[in-house]
């Protein structure tokens, strides 16, 4: 039996010249910096995040990494991915914005 999730468009929307989520705030807290990469954290995102909090094996914000499966190959360097559809409607939310910043303006 044969499954397929349905068509997805994906678009990045501009500018390209710097990281921002799609609603085009800059703030990095959906994307933090993981420590060890060498990319310096958007002003006001917070300091970089351990790697153990994405890849297994080593510490994270905790400290050592807990006991993993073991032969190591098993657990060394792997991750979880989790695959979440999400809908978001970016111009309604500027729409919002909008007619809520004409309210507070009276």
């Amino acid at each position: 039996m044969e499954r397929r999730l349905g068509p997805m468009t994906w678009e990045a929307i501009p500018p390209f010249k710097y990281v921002h989520e799609h609603f085009g705030y800059r703030d990095r807290l959906t994307t933090p910096e993981i420590e060890g990469t060498g990319v310096e954290p958007t002003p006001g995102s917070g300091p970089p995040i351990k790697a153990g909090e994405f890849i297994l094996g080593y510490p994270d914000e905790d400290g050592p990494p807990p006991k993993l499966p073991q032969p190591e190959i098993l657990s060394r360097n792997g991750s979880y991915m989790a695959y979440r559809r999400l809908r978001q409607h970016v111009a309604a939310f500027r729409d919002f914005l909008r007619e809520a910043r004409r309210a507070y303006r009276r």
